[in-house]
């Protein structure tokens, strides 16, 4: 059996930043000791990748809905139209946002609602070892806290005609955010902007789909939506990852996960796939969602920090960031050796690709002067002996 694992996203405003491994606060009135470690133990795993001086704020609900209801739903916060941000007219998850600019842009709101269907047999071991007759929390709060880190669509459909940044409070009852949920105004989201169809064609182009319109409801129930990130389509062998998109539209489920027959739990890449089987087991997010993650913003070390070989390159630092005419990349290099730099926009294309060297072990700071990128959101990619090292810089001149 396979219940339907929904998430659905609001947002908010963004920047960039570079630090330590992201944090968790998690408030959940009304669980358990068995239930806190279960969920700090997925807020481990994502903190293991993703790297933020703000903390991400989560507030999770408990509540009996039904066994023939969703296992979680989350809502994220969000921002938009911030100094900085990496694209106009778009909504971004609000932790995403925070750890863009390095500080706190929804002081007293929590960055994602999470409510978990308690009429559900949960197994709340951390040893992903689910008898054949539960669900694994864990696989669930992780796939939960994916949609809040920002693989969420604004997508929606109703009446044969799709549209983004339609939705509307009320489209959650009966539950209520924690937080103000905004006015989306008709705008699509981060995720959204990845979007396209088979043939290339951007679902956002307001050329090619108007908002709303039949067009989209085609494109959204067409089977045939991927995304176009350079970094989740290089996880993905240079394949597009394909996204759920079927026949029948489904708010909350369509458009906002990947393609479940594309995915397998075997894959590595299962965790934020539609469907979820009693006894599946996904710890991992996978390296199709972390890449995806980069696209949209996040900075993530591709492996985690306890199983990092010695010889891999830490954590990638811009600054300042955004910059402006220059910027200094600061990183340390166990070992002596020949390193490059590939810089790539947020379309996949390489605008500069540099050697900077062979350079001495330890502490380096690169200069890049004369910065003559256009404004906009990059990926660095910093390189040496079949190793690399990620980061995301803004430009705003």
């Amino acid at each position: 059996m396979r219940l339907l694992l929904l998430l659905c996203l609001l947002t908010g405003q963004l920047h960039l930043s570079t630090a330590q491994n992201a944090t968790f606060d998690i408030t959940a009135p009304g669980s358990s000791p068995e239930l806190d470690a279960a969920m700090q133990f997925a807020a481990d795993v994502w903190s293991d990748y993703l790297l933020s001086d703000v903390p991400v704020k989560v507030n999770v609900v408990f509540f009996p809905l039904g066994i023939n209801q969703f296992l979680g739903l989350t809502v994220p916060n969000g921002r938009k139209d911030f100094p900085g941000a990496p694209q106009a007219g778009t909504w971004y998850p609000s932790c995403l946002a925070n750890a863009l600019a390095g500080e706190e842009l929804n002081p007293g709101e929590a960055d994602m609602d999470i409510i978990i269907n308690t009429s559900h047999s949960w197994y709340l071991g951390i040893d992903g070892n689910p008898a054949n007759n539960q669900f694994d929390f864990v696989s669930t709060f992780l796939h939960e806290m994916g949609h809040g880190l920002g693989i969420a669509s604004l997508a929606n459909a109703e009446n044969f005609i799709g549209s983004f940044g339609a939705i509307e409070e009320g489209m959650f009852a009966p539950f209520t955010t924690s937080f103000p949920f905004p006015e989306l105004g008709g705008l699509p989201g981060a995720y959204d902007r990845f979007l396209e169809t088979s043939d290339g064609d951007l679902l956002t182009d307001p050329l090619l789909f108007a908002n709303p319109s039949g067009e989209l409801f085609g494109a959204f129930t067409g089977n045939a939506v991927y995304f176009n990130g350079p970094l989740g389509s290089q996880a993905n062998n240079g394949g597009r990852p394909r996204i759920h998109a079927p026949g029948s539209f489904s708010f909350g489920s369509s458009i906002t996960h990947l393609n479940e027959s594309s995915f397998s739990t075997a894959s590595g890449n299962g965790l934020m796939t539609p469907f979820s089987d009693l006894g599946e087991v996904e710890h991992e997010p996978g390296p199709i969602v972390l890449g995806m993650l980069q696209d949209l913003g996040w900075s993530v070390q591709l492996t985690k920090a306890g199983d990092r070989p010695a010889g891999r390159l830490p954590e990638l630092r811009a600054r300042p960031n955004p910059a402006q005419t220059s910027v200094h990349l600061d990183f340390t290099l166990p070992q002596a050796a020949e390193v490059s730099l590939i810089v790539r926009d947020v379309l996949g294309q390489t605008v500069d690709q540099r050697p900077l060297g062979r350079l001495a072990a330890g502490p380096q700071s690169v200069a890049i002067d004369h910065l003559e990128w256009p404004n906009g959101l990059y990926y660095l990619s910093l390189q040496w002996e079949g190793r690399q090292s990620t980061s995301t810089l803004a430009v705003q001149h």
